[in-house]
């Protein structure tokens, strides 16, 4: 860049300008390099929201609440559930029972939405009485979206205060390859992988598999988070305008729970006989046992006509089923009064089983009137759930006497 020096001459108080010569004067090229306006995939901030209206509309212009927590912001907080993943999400409450290895137990606004959550844009099989209500792998999503008020009007039976929508990891035109091994600072290993890219040249197949595996410990002694979870996915797209995504999933839980159902007493409040402490394990590591297994297989289609005019059809099928025997402290059935240095224990057995089929199909047009535009959206979706609950809780029978 040049730059012009302008000299003056007081003559009588005033002052005199020289005349610049017309000349044309080319400045330097300056390149301004950034992310643009659009949403990154590895950005923690997300723009765009499709679960408000099952369209693809900017949050700015969504007139509802939506929270989003993108991949990037799971990957920073090393969330290993969804619950972890939402604990910074404004009206959530995420571990109202403390941390839960087997289920995603969340609050939204006030109202308990465990067995009503949604994956895709479709309700998970689950039931708010059944055990087996499983809890999806966080390391298979894209991102987590939670949809503030009442929603039912587009998903059918779901709690006043919101729902909860996953967005699974689909498989993509630009090779990824990503394996990683890591342990936590109570200990254990956790194996993940993540591979997706096109099957032939011109991607028209294109594919993504991923999978972990994991024995991690916690706090507490004894206890031990152990899964297993695959999930391959194919997408055909004969043509920019259509496109069809097969997909499964498989996920194997066998942890080593103990539940936290603490006392007041000991805990909140002060124990003469002294305080219950924090990495004490109330089951019985050499009895019982918690397993669950969750599957679901499904397809996504999508056809644009024309600029106007695109249809969509997504259906899926899930099923899991669980079997539980476990020993522990609860304060709504065993006795623990000050200053003794016991809990009482009771058994609790469960073996439960949900399914879920559902399907919905969608018709969304877009148009103009004047200066403003329209998007309109039809549709039509149906979901049967069939869930089987067999529970029962002992009486007091079983002491464990404190440290």
């Amino acid at each position: 860049m040049q730059s012009v020096l302008l000299a003056s001459t007081m003559l009588c108080g005033l002052s005199v300008v020289p005349a610049i010569a017309q000349e044309n004067i080319k400045l330097n090229t300056i390149t301004i390099e950034g992310e643009g306006t659009g949403e990154a995939a590895d950005s923690i901030v997300a723009k765009r929201s499709v679960a408000a209206s099952k369209t693809d509309t900017p949050l700015l212009e969504t007139p509802q609440v939506v929270n989003v927590v993108t991949r990037k912001q799971m990957d920073v907080q090393g969330a290993n559930t969804v619950a972890e993943a939402l604990r910074y999400t404004p009206g959530v409450l995420s571990d109202p029972n403390g941390y839960d290895v087997r289920y995603d137990w969340l609050y939204i606004r006030g109202f308990n939405s465990y067995g009503t959550m949604w994956l895709d844009g479709l309700a998970i099989a689950g039931d708010p009485s059944n055990y087996s209500t499983p809890s999806i792998n966080p390391y298979s999503l894209e991102r987590v979206e939670v949809i503030k008020g009442p929603a039912s009007v587009l998903y059918g039976r779901t709690v006043p205060g919101g729902l909860v929508n996953q967005v699974s990891k689909r498989p993509e035109t630009t090779p990824h390859r990503e394996i990683n091994i890591g342990t936590s600072a109570f200990g254990g290993v956790q194996s993940s992988f993540d591979f997706t890219g096109p099957v032939t040249q011109d991607g028209e197949w294109s594919y993504r598999l991923l999978g972990q595996g994991r024995n991690m410990h916690t706090q507490i002694d004894h206890e031990r988070d152990k899964q297993f979870m695959i999930a391959p996915s194919l997408t055909w797209a004969p043509t920019k305008d259509t496109s069809l995504t097969m997909y499964g999933y498989y996920q194997r839980d066998r942890p080593v729970f103990n539940p936290r159902f603490y006392p007041a007493t000991g805990t909140l409040l002060p124990n003469p006989a002294g305080q219950i402490p924090r990495d004490v394990f109330l089951g019985d590591p050499d009895w019982g046992g918690f397993n669950r297994d969750y599957y679901h297989l499904g397809y996504e289609f999508e056809h644009e006509f024309n600029e106007n005019w695109t249809i969509r059809q997504n259906m899926r099928y899930g099923r899991s089923s669980q079997d539980m025997n476990l020993l522990l402290v609860n304060p709504a059935f065993a006795y623990f009064g000050a200053p003794s240095s016991q809990l009482e224990r009771v058994t609790a057995v469960s073996d439960d089983w949900t399914s879920t089929f559902a399907v919905d199909t969608q018709a969304q047009t877009k148009f103009e009137t004047g200066t403003l535009d329209h998007t309109v959206l039809f549709g039509v979706d149906y979901v049967r759930g069939v869930s089987s609950t067999n529970f029962g809780n002992s009486d007091r029978s079983v002491t464990v006497p404190g440290d």
